[in-house]
């Protein structure tokens, strides 16, 4: 529940069904934009509902339970920090699973960086792209930098099994370091059995 102040009002008490503090701030953000636009309050019944509805799919998304998968498609360092300033709050006691995926023009150890003593476990995988970092690497950088296990597998679909299994029914797993990954993930872990071609 989150209180909103506008440029031209206030709103109290509006249920955000999003995870991440920085949802707050895109929230406001929001308001804001939508009041400097109708040069005017918002109904405040008519932002509830607006709100209510919001999904942003891919980014701090719990997919799953039993084990928990959650999804993020922090694909960068300020991604990534905001990710791991998210899990600290939300997620303070948990140690993650991390299915890891990234692209090779992004910088792995900064992306890393946010997520350390979150982390007790990296499986590295790759989405069909020329683009994807060899897995075998990623699990290599992330073993140096986490200080934790890493091994890499590199279909998404069994990497997804294999972090079920290691992170067993009562622990945890992230999903992140690609939104091609993360896409794909969803699919998987949501029934389709392959990635939606706009997820890719």
């Amino acid at each position: 529940q989150v209180d909103i102040t506008g440029i031209h009002g206030g709103y109290s008490d509006i249920d955000l069904p999003l995870q991440g503090r920085h949802q707050t701030v895109n929230l406001a953000v929001a308001v804001a934009a939508v009041e400097a636009l109708t040069e005017r309050e918002l109904d405040p019944r008519a932002v509830q509902r607006g709100v209510s509805v919001v999904a942003t799919p891919g980014r701090m998304e719990r997919i799953d339970t039993g084990p928990t998968i959650l999804v993020d498609g922090a694909h960068n360092p300020d991604g990534m920090r905001t990710l791991g300033a998210a899990l600290a709050e939300e997620y303070p006691t948990t140690a993650w699973v991390l299915v890891l995926g990234v692209m090779k023009d992004k910088d792995l150890d900064q992306m890393l960086e946010p997520l350390k003593g979150r982390v007790r476990e990296v499986i590295a995988t790759a989405v069909e792209s020329e683009r994807a970092m060899d897995p075998a690497l990623v699990a290599e950088r992330a073993t140096g930098l986490l200080g934790v296990p890493a091994r890499a597998i590199p279909s998404p679909d069994l990497a997804l099994v294999a972090a079920r299994e290691g992170a067993g029914a009562d622990g945890a797993v992230l999903v992140s370091g690609s939104l091609y990954l993360v896409g794909a993930i969803r699919s998987l872990a949501l029934g389709s059995g392959r990635p939606d071609r706009n997820e890719r």
